[in-house]
């Protein structure tokens, strides 16, 4: 059995089939629709292995995305050198690297929690500014960093400087100007949350389907951490 990734403009699901088609059969109830509708449907494969899906009709609009998606063990390699790493900045930067190896940005960050809580460090950093904010430190629960350890969970921010969720006061201060942005909490289902892991500025746009994979990367960082404070 595959994993495969299915995906909406605003949600995603991992689900399990020999074939795309048994997986987005599968999902189809996440997505408030019964499996009777798949037989309605239509899609084209894409050249990248992936598969786009419309609904009923020429004219519907793109519905649902499929693509392959690695399996717990496979995701297990990949972040196995997180565990390699030495201290909490070499461990941050290895998941950077492999988030901004598995989904395209200009820039990205890590940020870590203070012992205290009371503020955020950023402790890793990519991009043309990233000498500007690498270990600059900001309030713990304001932005979008302050949102998503806070509740915890991911978010895509398409229009941030018209988000009420942005801190403007980190732009201003690396003078420089984001547009889109994708943040996770680092954290698993039974450790705290250690701070948060964000790419800015998509060549495109970042989507629901990538929520996932970034998540993966930043719960390993987070075991990294747990094990790190045991």
């Amino acid at each position: 059995m595959a994993n495969w990734l299915v995906s909406s403009a605003t949600s995603s699901v991992c689900a399990e089939g020999g074939e795309w088609l048994d997986a987005l059969a599968s999902a189809l109830p996440h997505f408030k629709f019964a499996p009777g509708t798949l037989g309605q449907l239509s899609w084209r494969a894409c050249q990248d292995g992936t598969i786009d899906v419309f609904g009923p009709g020429p004219r519907q609009p793109l519905w649902l995305h499929v693509e392959p998606f690695p399996s717990a063990g496979e995701m297990f390699t990949r972040c196995g050198e997180i565990f390699a790493a030495s201290d909490a900045a070499a461990a941050s930067t290895v998941a950077l690297n492999l988030l901004r190896d598995s989904i395209p940005a200009e820039a990205g960050a890590v940020l870590l929690t203070t012992r205290e809580a009371s503020q955020m460090q950023f402790v890793s950093a990519f991009g043309p500014k990233a000498d500007h904010v690498l270990g600059m430190f900001m309030p713990a629960n304001v932005g979008v960093a302050g949102f998503v350890t806070s509740f915890p969970t991911g978010t895509i921010l398409r229009h941030a400087q018209q988000d009420c969720r942005f801190y403007a006061a980190v732009d201003r201060a690396s003078m420089y100007h984001t547009d889109s942005m994708l943040a996770v909490p680092i954290t698993t289902r039974d450790s705290p949350c250690f701070g948060c892991l964000e790419l800015l500025n998509a060549p495109e746009r970042f989507h629901a389907r990538d929520l996932p994979m970034a998540q993966t990367i930043a719960s390993a960082l987070a075991a990294w951490l747990l094990l790190a404070d045991a």
